[in-house]
């Protein structure tokens, strides 16, 4: 096999998985239950039951409009902002069964989320996700008889440092970084038509004093800041032939949307970007705030339907890599004592 068609990331690389799973009740729907607070109190119970006969062990049901944003971490962490529930987890080590809402409060969202737990979270993927699609069927039949869809979004992550070779970490283990739909098949894991999948890398940057003096920055213009880092990362992009990148530097948490179902929008904490990975168009985006300087600078970088290679995205995945590393080299990082956390992030979403 040619070696463009491996990517060798860290042995260090951590794994998550999770399934997100939605309902947009309608008035009629709450009334089935006899008000909102009583549909809580009976879908939460149905979905513990369910979660304990399928050995689901680290379950949320979520009906405060907040926004789940799942993260690696040794320690368990769980918080909320005003649109997001920030969750950090250990899949070996951590377990959950928690409820989020507010009995006076009609949520236009109930989520179930799944986060997968144990070793081996890639290898088992497709198994967690048929489980999380039988409990989802009975789920769905206990509903009541009004036309109710539940959107599922099932999101995987390998995460690792840039530079974590030159801090000492130098094994590394060879992926092929097969599209999920491949895996899943292989696996006799079936997925509804229509389903959308998404492949994309995002990098987190400190805007550390260092990188501030690198890009020139004088007194409060900002703008000049942003501009020299835009063409930086838009250069880099374009010599490694990575079509679809955006920069997200307005303090704001990044999600990557499919255009053809969801378009790029903001609200207090979130940026929505859309891209369309069909269209083989050069799609860059930059969001920034001029006025105000930002901790950290995401970079988001997204492939195409054909950068999928023998159904894998090695090969793209090490034209991000190189980009990265282009992108360090001209911020003038330092390899031993900066560093950048890239995420190859897997999506794929259906309607059930």
């Amino acid at each position: 096999m040619n070696i463009n068609q491996r990517a060798y990331l860290p042995q260090s690389a951590y794994s998550n998985q999770y399934i997100l799973a939605e309902i947009k009740p309608t008035s009629d729907f709450y009334q089935a239950f006899g008000g909102h607070s009583n549909c809580y109190e009976t879908l939460q119970r149905l979905f513990f039951r369910l979660a304990e006969d399928a050995g689901l062990s680290h379950v949320y049901f979520i009906a405060n409009d907040k926004l789940p944003v799942v993260r690696y971490y040794r320690e368990y962490l769980c918080f909320q902002t005003e649109r997001q529930m920030l969750i950090f987890y250990h899949p070996q080590f951590h377990e959950a069964q928690n409820a989020y809402f507010k009995h006076d409060y009609a949520a236009k969202k109930i989520r179930l989320l799944f986060l997968a737990a144990g070793e081996g979270i890639r290898a088992n993927s497709a198994d967690f996700h048929k489980r999380v699609q039988r409990l989802l069927t009975k789920f769905k039949a206990e509903l009541p008889d009004s036309p109710i869809d539940l959107k599922v979004r099932d999101h995987q992550h390998l995460s690792y440092l840039l530079f974590s070779r030159d801090k000492g970490d130098r094994a590394t283990f060879a992926h092929k970084l097969r599209a999920l739909s491949a895996r899943y098949e292989r696996r006799h894991c079936h997925l509804p038509q229509p389903y959308r999948e998404m492949n994309y890398v995002t990098a987190t940057l400190p805007l550390s004093r260092q990188l501030k003096r690198t890009l020139q920055l004088q007194g409060h213009n900002y703008q000049a800041l942003y501009d020299r880092l835009a063409n930086t990362v838009f250069a880099a992009c374009e010599q490694q032939q990575v079509l679809r990148c955006a920069i997200v530097a307005n303090g704001k948490t990044p999600l990557v949307r499919h255009q053809h179902v969801d378009s790029t929008q903001s609200n207090s904490e979130l940026q929505k970007v859309s891209f369309d990975p069909v269209s083989d168009a050069i799609q860059r985006e930059c969001f920034i705030d001029a006025d105000h300087l930002a901790e950290n600078i995401h970079l988001i970088m997204v492939a195409g339907e054909a950068d999928e290679i023998d159904r894998g995205y090695a090969r793209f995945m090490n034209r991000v890599t190189q980009a990265l590393t282009d992108i360090a080299e001209a911020l003038e990082l330092r390899a031993s004592h900066d560093d950048i956390v890239v995420r190859f992030y897997q999506h794929i979403s259906y309607v059930s």
